[in-house]
């Protein structure tokens, strides 16, 4: 999947850290293949995680979860329709490398950038992206 870099995501996210709000370590897989796949840093809501990838609005999300029990979730845009955005084949080679069932409606969504975040036992409570998926990420072709 190539190298990957760190942002602090200062910049993007000028209000990080405001009111409390947790900073989740997390994984960017742009569509655009000249931009490096990056662990940024993203305030826990799910506002900037739709600006994380693009300020698309999430409608949908994959959950899965990891051989060692850590869950993640994929969050993908989905508006405007996929079909307008880039397809993203480092996403999907990376979730067929987690586990996800690739099949082609699930493909279909491999498109614009995608981020992985690490998740609790329950949905909507966003964690660090497992290292594990972040090691996966660096050493996938």
């Amino acid at each position: 999947m190539g190298a990957i870099s760190t942002d602090s995501g200062s910049a993007r996210f000028a209000g990080a850290g405001r009111r409390g709000e947790k900073i989740l370590q997390a994984l960017l897989v742009p569509a655009d293949t000249t931009r490096p796949v990056a662990v940024i840093h993203v305030p826990n809501c799910s506002a900037n995680i739709s600006e994380a990838i693009g300020a698309h609005l999430l409608d949908d999300s994959t959950v899965g979860t990891l051989a060692t029990g850590l869950r993640f979730t994929l969050y993908a845009c989905l508006q405007p329709a996929p079909a307008t955005l880039p397809e993203n084949p480092r996403a999907a080679a990376l979730a067929a490398s987690l586990g996800v069932d690739t099949d082609q409606t699930f493909q279909a969504r491999m498109r614009g950038d995608v981020l992985v975040t690490g998740l609790a036992s329950r949905c909507d409570d966003d964690r660090d992206v497992p290292h594990q998926i972040v090691h996966l990420a660096f050493v996938s072709p």
